[in-house]
């Protein structure tokens, strides 16, 4: 029976369950398939077995800035060569990472979710005037002007 809580899979949203597996915010990570694709849940989740997740509770560090931490890091491209790409796990474990004090990873991940908010806003903005240029265009063409 379906419900409200998103199942994730290598490369995200696979469907929806009743049950949790773990409470969010969390970080999904495919490991088989979409090796290295990051997806974000803010809420309870259930990730499958071709991930690696990892949760707020499960972590010190803030999980939004983990979360850029794990996009710059371009873990796709540590996929092993095989029929079905697999994201080498310790290849992963070996790269370095910076690690700022908490409150410095609270700082970047507050901006960083300012900078996605304004580029999220950006991008409906950019649909709305190529809507507008759109209908204008077909009024033109139409002597409705």
């Amino acid at each position: 029976m379906p419900g409200e809580i998103p199942v994730y899979g290598a490369g995200g949203i696979i469907g929806m369950h009743n049950k949790e597996f773990i409470n969010g915010p969390a970080i999904v990570i495919g490991r088989k398939g979409s090796a290295g694709a990051i997806s974000y849940s803010e809420g309870a989740c259930w990730p499958i077995d071709t991930t690696f997740y990892v949760s707020q509770a499960q972590t010190q560090m803030d999980i939004v800035w983990l979360l850029h931490l794990l996009i710059s890091l371009r873990l796709d491209n540590l996929t092993e060569a095989t029929a079905v790409g697999g994201l080498n796990r310790n290849k992963a474990y070996a790269l370095p990472i910076p690690l700022p004090p908490l409150d410095e990873q609270q700082r970047i991940a507050d901006r960083l979710t300012q900078a996605e908010e304004i580029k999220k806003t950006n991008a409906e903005s950019d649909k709305k005037i190529e809507e507008l240029k759109s209908s204008l265009l077909q009024r033109a063409f139409r002597g409705e002007l």
